[in-house]
C-alpha cells in the first residue's frame, strides 16, 4: 500500500517540480515577445506605380491593366483590386491565408519585370508585403519655437541628426520623415534678356546635361606614386551657378548672371504636416517583425532623450503616438482581470468549504498552473498579446473548475472518513475521480481543435486564443491532478465546526425538494420549451458584428475638401477643425497630414488625416469623443467631408481591405453609369439610420488646364512638340536641369520609405539639391499669366503662347476602381449606435427596391461584413466539429450511444442561455461571442461527466436502483457543481464587465460563457438528472422483460 501511494512517495519531487515550473514560467515570461496582436503576415501585397501626371484614362490602359494581368498570373492570387488616379496606380493583390508573402512578392516582381519594358518610360514601381510591422509603432514630432530655424532647417535637422540616431535602435526597420521643406536652387530668367542674348531653354537644358560633373580620367604614375586623375566641374554654390558660361559670342562671354538670378527657395511640395497647431516634421519609427514592442519603445524613449540633448535651443522632439502604451496598458489590464477573477473564485471556495486551508491550496496551485502555461506558450512560439492573455483570462474559470473539483472531492472524502489517513484519503479521492477528470478535461480541450479550420483575419487572431486556451487546459489538468493533492497534503486538513459524516439518507433528505422534481418530466420539458423560446427570441433580436471594438484612446480622422480645392485653402479649413479638436477637453495632442496619409497612400492635396491622441484620464469612451467631434466639425466646417475611426482598428482594416465596417461595391461596364449608380446608392446610405461618415468613393482628380497645341503653327516656326512642352514646363512647375534631370522623382510616399533622400544636382552637406529653371514662382502663377507667356523660337525670338495653342479648363476625372479586372464604384460607411448585421440587411432591402440596376450590374458587400459572413460560416463548421469531438470523447468514456447523445444534447441546450445573455447585455454576436458559445458546449459536457461518473458508482453500490442512484449522485455533486459554476462565473466577471484597455476583445466571449453557465445550472441539476432517470429506468424495465 505504501509503495502504491505515489502522492506520499513522490510528494517532495512533485513539490520541487511545482516550484521549478513557477521559476521557469517567470523566466519564460521575461523572454517572451510582447505585441498588440499575434504577429501575422497578411496575405496581401501592395503595388504602387507612378508615372508623373498621366491622365487617368491613359494610366488605366497603359499601366493599370497590364500590371493587373501580370499579377493575376502569380500562383495563389485570389483577388486583385486597383485604384487608378492621375499619374498613379494603386494595386492590392490578395492571396490565400498561409501563403509565404515574401515569396509571393518575389513572384510578383518577376511577372512585372516581364512587362516592364512595355510600360511607359519613367514608370516607378514600389512593391510591399503587408503585416502589422509595416506601419509605425512610435511617432515623434520635431517642432521649433526658434524663428531662425525654418521648415528647411527642421527637415535637415531631422535628416542629419534625428534619423541617424533613431536608426541605431535595436530592431528598427526604418525611420520615416514627413514634413518640413527641401531647398533647391531656382534659376529665375529674364525672358527678354535671354532672347536678346540668343539663349533658349533648350540651350540651358543641353548645357547642364554636359556640365556640373566630376569624372575619372584614369590613373597615372609619377615619382613612384599612383595618382587618380579627376576632372572636377562641380557647382557648389549660388556664386558658382551664376558664373556658369552659357555661350561664347564674338562680342562676349555670356554667363548665367547676365540674364537670370538664382535664389535658394523651398521646393514646392503639395503636402503639409501640422503638429499641435504649427508646421513641423513627423518622425515615424517602424520596427522589424518579431521585435518586442515594449522593449523597442523603451529604447526609443532613451534615444529620444539623447536626441533632445543634442538639438538646438528652441527645438524639441515630442512623442505624438505610442502604440506600446496602449499595448502595455492592455496587457496590464488583462493581467489585473485575471487576478481579480481568481480572487473572486477563491471567495467561492472559502464560502462553500469554509476553510482557509482549501483556499490556500487554490492560491498556491494557480501560479504553478500559470507558470506551466507560460512555459508551454513559449515553447509553442506564442507571444504575449491581447489574444494570448485573453485566452488565459477566459481559461481561468475553467482551470478554477478543475482545482475546485479536486479540492471538493478530497474534502468530501475527509468528511465521510474523518479518521482515515490523509494519504489514503487523497489516493482514494483521486482514484475515484480520475476517469471523469480525464474525460472532462478532454471534453473542454477538444472543442478548440477545430479552430484550425478558421481562416481570414479572425482566424489569425482567434486561432491563437484557442491554442492558448488549449495549452492552458492541458497544463491545468496535469497540475491539478499532481500538484493540487500534494499541496493539500502539505497544508493539511482540519474539519470546520459544522463538518460531520454525511449519511446517504441525510444527503437525500437535504435535497429532497429538488429530487422530487425528477419524477415529473413534464416540468423539465416545460423548462426546455421556455429556454428554447427565449433563445429563439433572443437570436432574432440579437445584434451582429465582426471583431469586438477596442477603446483605444487614439482617433484617426480622415478628411477631404471639395474636389480641386487648393492646398492653402484646405489648410485654412483644417485650421478651423483644429480649433474644435483642441477645444475638446478629452484631447491631449494631434498631428495632421494634408496631401499624405498615415497608411502611405498617395492622395490629392485636398485629402489628408489627423491622428488624435486622447487623455488617459478622460471620462468618456473613444466612441463618445468621436461622436462629439463629428457633430461639432460637421456643423462648423460643413464643406469638409470627414470620417472617423480608431488607429488600430484602421490599421487592421487597411491590412484586410478597408477600415470602414461597411463596404458596398457596385460592378458594371460603363464608368458613367457606375458613377450615377454610386451617387444614387450614396443618397440611400445617407438616409439610413446608424450610418455615418458615408463616402461614395468617387475621388475626383481636380480640375485640369488643358493646352491644345496648334501643330501647323509650331511646324511653320520650327518648334518641336518636345521643345514646346519643355517651355510650358518652364512657365509652370519649372524644368529640372542636370544630367539626372530625367530620373523619375519618387512620390512623397516612396521618398519617405527610401529615407527621404533627395535626387538633385548640387551637393549640400549630406543632401543633393535640385537646380530648377522657372520663370514664375508657384504662389504667383495663374492661368492668365500662362496665356501671356512668351515662347522661344529657334532663332531666339519670342511669340506669345496663345499664338501657338488654345488653353481650356476642364473638371477632373473620377478615379477608376476595379476588382478582378471588373470596373466598380466602392462606397463605404462607419456605424454609430447600430450593429453591422442589421445595417447591411436594411441596405440590401433598400438597394433591391430603389437602386434599379441595369442588366449586367450587381452589388457586393465587402469590408467587415464579408469577413463576418465568412467567419460565421467557419464558426458554424467549428461548432459542429466540436460537438462531434465531444461526442467522441463521451463515447470512449461511457461506451453508450444514447447516454453520450443525452450529455451532448444537454450541452447544446445551454446555447440559448448564451444568446439570451448577449441580448440582455446588448452585446453583438461576433467572432468573440461565437467562440464563447462553442466553449460552453464542452464546459457543460465536462460537468455532466462527473454526475454520470457518480451515478455509475451509486448504481454499483445500490444494486441497480436507478432513482436512488440519480438522487444520490445529485446530492453528492450539487456542491461541486455550484462551486464550479459560481466560481467560473465570478472568475469571468471582470472580463465580462470589460473594465480596462483591451478587455473588450474577450468581453463578448465572457458574457456568452457566463450566460451558458447560468443556463447550465438548472440543466445539470434538474433537466439532465430527469432524463438520466428516464433513460435508465427504461433500460431497467427492458431488462426485466
Amino acid at each position: 500500500m505504501e509503495q502504491s501511494n505515489y502522492f506520499k512517495k513522490y510528494r517532495k519531487p512533485f513539490l520541487f517540480i511545482a516550484l521549478l515550473l513557477i521559476a521557469l514560467g517567470l523566466f519564460t515570461f521575461s523572454k517572451m515577445q510582447t505585441a498588440l496582436f499575434p504577429e501575422v503576415m497578411f496575405p496581401k501585397v501592395k503595388l504602387i506605380a507612378d508615372v508623373g501626371s498621366t491622365p487617368i484614362d491613359r494610366m488605366m490602359i497603359t499601366v493599370t491593366k497590364p500590371l493587373e494581368s501580370a499579377v493575376k498570373r502569380v500562383k495563389g492570387v485570389t483577388v486583385v483590386k486597383s485604384v487608378t488616379s492621375r499619374g498613379s496606380s494603386d494595386i492590392q493583390i490578395y492571396f490565400n491565408w498561409g501563403i509565404d508573402v515574401d515569396d509571393a512578392r518575389l513572384q510578383i516582381e518577376s511577372r512585372i519585370n516581364e512587362i516592364k519594358n512595355l510600360l511607359p518610360a519613367g514608370t516607378n514601381i514600389a512593391i510591399e508585403g503587408y503585416n502589422q510591422s509595416l506601419f509605425p509603432v512610435y511617432g515623434f514630432t520635431l517642432e521649433s519655437k526658434n524663428e531662425s530655424v525654418g521648415l528647411i532647417g527642421l527637415r535637415d535637422l531631422a535628416m542629419n541628426t534625428v534619423r541617424p540616431l533613431f536608426s541605431q535602435i535595436d530592431g528598427i526597420s526604418t525611420v520615416i520623415l514627413r514634413g518640413g521643406k527641401a531647398k533647391e536652387f531656382e534659376i529665375i530668367p529674364n525672358v527678354i534678356k535671354m532672347s536678346a542674348l540668343g539663349v533658349t531653354p533648350d540651350t540651358l537644358i543641353q548645357l547642364f546635361q554636359q556640365n556640373n560633373y566630376v569624372l575619372s580620367n584614369g590613373k597615372i604614375s609619377d615619382f613612384r606614386r599612383l595618382y587618380l586623375t579627376l576632372t572636377d566641374n562641380r557647382i557648389n554654390s549660388t556664386e558658382d551657378l551664376l558664373n556658369v558660361v552659357i555661350k561664347n559670342t564674338p562680342q562676349r562671354i555670356v554667363r548665367l548672371r547676365d540674364f537670370a538670378t538664382v535664389e535658394l527657395q523651398e521646393q514646392t511640395e503639395f503636402n503639409i504636416i501640422n503638429t499641435n497647431g504649427h508646421q513641423g516634421v513627423i518622425v515615424d519609427l517602424v520596427k522589424q517583425p518579431g521585435v518586442n514592442l515594449i522593449q523597442f519603445a523603451k529604447n526609443a524613449d532613451a534615444k529620444a532623450a539623447e536626441i533632445n540633448a543634442l538639438l538646438p535651443k528652441g527645438i524639441s522632439l515630442r512623442p505624438y503616438y505610442n502604440q506600446s502604451a496602449f499595448v502595455s496598458d492592455s496587457i496590464n489590464s488583462v493581467i489585473h482581470t485575471i487576478l481579480e477573477g481568481l480572487l473572486l473564485a477563491i471567495l467561492v471556495v472559502i464560502i462553500f468549504l469554509r476553510s482557509w486551508r482549501a483556499s490556500t491550496v487554490v492560491i498556491l496551485t494557480l501560479p504553478v498552473t500559470l507558470g506551466f502555461t507560460l512555459i508551454a506558450l513559449g515553447l509553442a512560439g506564442i507571444t504575449i498579446n491581447i489574444m494570448s492573455l485573453g485566452g488565459i483570462a477566459a481559461a481561468v474559470g475553467l482551470f478554477i473548475d478543475d482545482i475546485i473539483v479536486i479540492i471538493e472531492q478530497i474534502y468530501r472524502v475527509h468528511e465521510d472518513n474523518p479518521k482515515k489517513d490523509k494519504f489514503e484519503v487523497v489516493k482514494e479521492a483521486i482514484k475515484d475521480l480520475f476517469p471523469a477528470m480525464v474525460g472532462s478535461s478532454l471534453s473542454t480541450i477538444v472543442i478548440f481543435l477545430p479552430f484550425v479550420l478558421m481562416g481570414g483575419l479572425a482566424g489569425a487572431f482567434f486561432k491563437e486564443l484557442a491554442k492558448t486556451m488549449e495549452l492552458t487546459l492541458v497544463c491545468s489538468f496535469f497540475v491539478t491532478w499532481i500538484v493540487t493533492p500534494v499541496l493539500h497534503l502539505l497544508i493539511g486538513y482540519r474539519p470546520h465546526k459544522g463538518s460531520h459524516v454525511h449519511t446517504e439518507q441525510e444527503s437525500l433528505n437535504q435535497y429532497k425538494w429538488l429530487t422530487q422534481l425528477y419524477t415529473k418530466p413534464w416540468l423539465a420539458i416545460l423548462f426546455l420549451s421556455i429556454l428554447l423560446f427565449g433563445g429563439w427570441y433572443a437570436s432574432g433580436k440579437l445584434q451582429t458584428g465582426f471583431l469586438p471594438e477596442l477603446d483605444e484612446g487614439t482617433i484617426v480622422l480622415d478628411y477631404f475638401s471639395p474636389s480641386g480645392t487648393a492646398l492653402e485653402e484646405t489648410d485654412k479649413l483644417c485650421q478651423k477643425m483644429e480649433k474644435i479638436i483642441l477645444a475638446n477637453p478629452n484631447v491631449a495632442s494631434y498631428s495632421r497630414r494634408t496631401g499624405l496619409r498615415l497608411d502611405f497612400r498617395n492622395v490629392a492635396p485636398n485629402y489628408g488625416d489627423y491622428l488624435i491622441q486622447l487623455k488617459k484620464d478622460r471620462n468618456k469612451k473613444t466612441t463618445e469623443v468621436i461622436d462629439e467631434l463629428r457633430k461639432s466639425i460637421a456643423s462648423s466646417v460643413p464643406v469638409m467631408h470627414i470620417e472617423f475611426g480608431q488607429r488600430i482598428q484602421d490599421l487592421l482594416g487597411n491590412l484586410m481591405s478597408t477600415p470602414s465596417p461597411i463596404e458596398v461595391k457596385i460592378f458594371g461596364d460603363n464608368q458613367k453609369e457606375l458613377e450615377y449608380l454610386g451617387r444614387k446608392a450614396d443618397t440611400i446610405m445617407q438616409h439610413t439610420q446608424g450610418l455615418v461618415d458615408v463616402s461614395n468613393g468617387m475621388i475626383s482628380a481636380g480640375p485640369t488646364v488643358i493646352i491644345y497645341p496648334n501643330d501647323v503653327k509650331l511646324a511653320q516656326y520650327g518648334i518641336s512638340l518636345a521643345s514646346f512642352q519643355k517651355q510650358l514646363t518652364m512657365y509652370t512647375e519649372g524644368i529640372v536641369l542636370g544630367d539626372n534631370a530625367n530620373v523619375t522623382e519618387p512620390s512623397p510616399v516612396q521618398a519617405s520609405m527610401l529615407g527621404n533622400l533627395q535626387v538633385g544636382q548640387i551637393q549640400d552637406g549630406e543632401q543633393m539639391r535640385k537646380i530648377r529653371l522657372r520663370v514664375t514662382n508657384y504662389a504667383d502663377n495663374d492661368i492668365d499669366k500662362i496665356r501671356k507667356q512668351l515662347i522661344f523660337l529657334p532663332d531666339g525670338t519670342l511669340k506669345p503662347l496663345s499664338f501657338f495653342c488654345t488653353v481650356q479648363t476642364e473638371k477632373g476625372e473620377i478615379d477608376y476602381k476595379r476588382e478582378d479586372l471588373k470596373s466598380c464604384v466602392v462606397l463605404t460607411s462607419r456605424l454609430s449606435n447600430r450593429d453591422l448585421g442589421s445595417a447591411v440587411n436594411e441596405l440590401q432591402k433598400k438597394f433591391a427596391q430603389q437602386l434599379n440596376l441595369p442588366p449586367g450590374y450587381y452589388v457586393n458587400f465587402g469590408g467587415a461584413y464579408a469577413e463576418q459572413q465568412q467567419s460565421f460560416k467557419e464558426l458554424l463548421t467549428i461548432l459542429v466539429a466540436a460537438c462531434l469531438l465531444v461526442f467522441t470523447v463521451l463515447l470512449f468514456l461511457f461506451r453508450e450511444w444514447i447516454l453520450s447523445f443525452l450529455i451532448l444534447f444537454i450541452s447544446i441546450l445551454s446555447i440559448p442561455g448564451c444568446l439570451f445573455a448577449l441580448y440582455v447585455t446588448h452585446t453583438p454576436l461576433n467572432v468573440s461571442s461565437y467562440t464563447g458559445i462553442i466553449m460552453i458546449v464542452g464546459i457543460i459536457a465536462e460537468n455532466a461527466i462527473f454526475t454520470v461518473n457518480q451515478f455509475f458508482f451509486n448504481m454499483k453500490d445500490s444494486n441497480g436502483n436507478v432513482d436512488e442512484s440519480v438522487n444520490y449522485a445529485l446530492a453528492l455533486r450539487i456542491r461541486p457543481k455550484l462551486m464550479t459554476a459560481i466560481g467560473a462565473i465570478l472568475a469571468l466577471m471582470p472580463l465580462a464587465l470589460g473594465i480596462g484597455m483591451g478587455a473588450q476583445m474577450q468581453q463578448a466571449l465572457a458574457i456568452a460563457v457566463i450566460g451558458g453557465f447560468i443556463t447550465g445550472i438548472p440543466l445539470l441539476l434538474f433537466v439532465f438528472p430527469t432524463f438520466l432517470r428516464l433513460l435508465y429506468n427504461f433500460y431497467a424495465r427492458r431488462e426485466m422483460k
